[in-house]
């Protein structure tokens, strides 16, 4: 979410707070730690993957997607009561879901490799200014 779109006044000063401009950087990180910190809307995972890492982000985006449309994401869910304790089974992934599901890791991995090259490419670049700007200190004239 771009902060400057944001209009501060519909927001509490500690909900402001929690808004990121929703960049795949501040989604997706990898710490010192031998973790990937995995955070999108409101919810927070560590995982020691990357794959899992990725699968857990795209279930993320994918189950809000789902709860924002008011589609449901599971199929043959039912609650029953035993013994006066209610059993809730969730059932199975519904088919739509599983297909954006996958279509979110692809688009997950597209993103992080696209900033892979970014990083790449601006490597390089520093690496070339700084050795033009050494050339151009010894110009003769």
């Amino acid at each position: 979410m771009n902060i400057d779109k944001v209009d501060p006044a519909r927001f509490e000063e500690w909900e402001f707070d929690l808004i990121d401009d929703g960049g795949i950087e501040i989604a997706f990180q990898l710490r010192p730690e031998p973790v990937y910190f995995v955070m999108r809307h409101g919810r927070r995972k560590k995982c020691l993957g990357r794959e899992t890492a990725i699968n857990r982000l795209a279930h993320f985006m994918t189950e809000k997607v789902f709860k924002r449309a008011g589609v449901s994401s599971r199929v043959g869910e039912k609650y029953t009561q035993v013994d006066g304790c209610v059993h809730w089974e969730r059932g199975e992934p519904s088919p739509e879901y599983i297909a954006s599901h996958n279509r979110c890791m692809r688009r997950i991995r597209r993103l992080l490799a696209k900033q892979r090259e970014m990083l790449k490419w601006q490597k390089k670049y520093e690496k070339w200014s700084s050795q033009h700007i050494e050339l151009m200190k010894t110009k003769p004239y």
